[in-house]
């Protein structure tokens, strides 16, 4: 049978979950016992051929090896001072040197607003927007909205849209001559917004801490 991965990407933490979306998960691991079998069995036969005084080493050697992957620890990526390059190197237009201030503010940004918020930097403002917002560095609630285009409106436009416009302002004004050196260290005041007390005290101390991360990677 083919699997059907449509809903491979997602965004599972819907609710209430479609109808579809859950008939996509039953699919999805209905076979898993029966290819557990199947993977054991064919080890055993391989393993069988290959060394008959010892049938099983094959099935034992791929059980460490899952082992091994499954005990990896998954570490959340910190965003470099180059990581723009790549994007960079992948598209075909020219950019200004503007274009690419502003978009390597916005990886840091990006991934600044999606440590506050514990998602994923993609989720807060996908690729392909991103860009967009890069070549276009819009400085009005109606450009940035032009940005996105038919796709829905990301999580970082709907929260911290005054915030991102305030900072494409400044990297375009260029007139202060420590705006270079804030490129390693965002300079973005979230508590200005009106909030209660706790939660402005424990954004704080997620903007500090987000901002020893990038002191530690500058000094890696």
């Amino acid at each position: 049978m083919l699997a059907d991965k449509k809903y491979q990407l997602a965004d599972w933490r819907v609710r209430p979950l479609p109808e579809e979306m859950g008939k996509y998960a039953r699919e999805d691991t209905h076979y898993l016992l029966y290819i557990y079998d199947r993977v054991r069995l064919d080890l055993l036969e391989e393993g069988i051929k290959r060394n008959a005084l010892n049938p099983k080493s094959l099935l034992r050697s791929t059980l460490h090896k899952t082992n091994s992957i499954a005990m990896k620890a998954y570490q959340k990526p910190t965003v470099k001072d180059y990581n723009h390059y790549a994007i960079v190197e992948r598209s075909r237009h020219t950019h200004t040197p503007n274009q690419l201030r502003v978009l390597k503010m916005l990886l840091k940004w990006r991934d600044y607003v999606a440590r506050l918020d514990d998602e994923s930097p993609s989720y807060m403002l996908p690729n392909h927007i991103l860009f967009q917002v890069a070549k276009e560095m819009p400085t009005t609630k109606n450009e940035l909205r032009d940005c996105r285009r038919a796709s829905a409106e990301p999580p970082a436009f709907m929260k911290y849209q005054e915030q991102l416009m305030q900072l494409i302002g400044k990297k375009l004004a260029g007139s202060s001559k420590k705006d270079s050196a804030k490129d390693s260290k965002l300079n973005i005041d979230f508590t200005k917004q009106a909030m209660p007390a706790p939660i402005e005290r424990e954004i704080v101390k997620t903007v500090a801490a987000c901002e020893n991360v990038f002191k530690l990677d500058q000094t890696a």
